[in-house]
């Protein structure tokens, strides 16, 4: 019993004081290393249905390609319908 009565004292002390907090720091540095393949560039992002993706990977595989060299196929392609000039390399 003297001890459920010091854990209740113990709890009540505890949350008197004021939490403790981890602080973490941000930082505006990049990361160390970027691939040589990557620098300068930036990603561009959709979302569809894991289907969409497994047929990428089909085709890839089907054409000794990545999707990456697909999906820059598909763009200037896009680019070329609208008039614009084939930029995604």
């Amino acid at each position: 019993m003297a001890r459920d009565v010091q854990l209740k004292n113990g709890m009540r002390q505890a949350s008197k004081q004021a939490p403790r907090t981890r602080v973490l720091e941000k930082t505006a540095e990049p990361p160390t290393f970027v691939a040589p393949s990557r620098r300068g560039k930036i990603a561009v992002t959709a979302f569809y249905d894991p289907d969409v993706r497994m047929q990428l990977k089909i085709l890839a595989a089907e054409r000794k390609t990545s999707i990456q060299e697909l999906v820059t196929e598909a763009l200037n392609g896009l680019f070329e319908r609208y008039g614009k000039p084939p930029i995604a390399a």
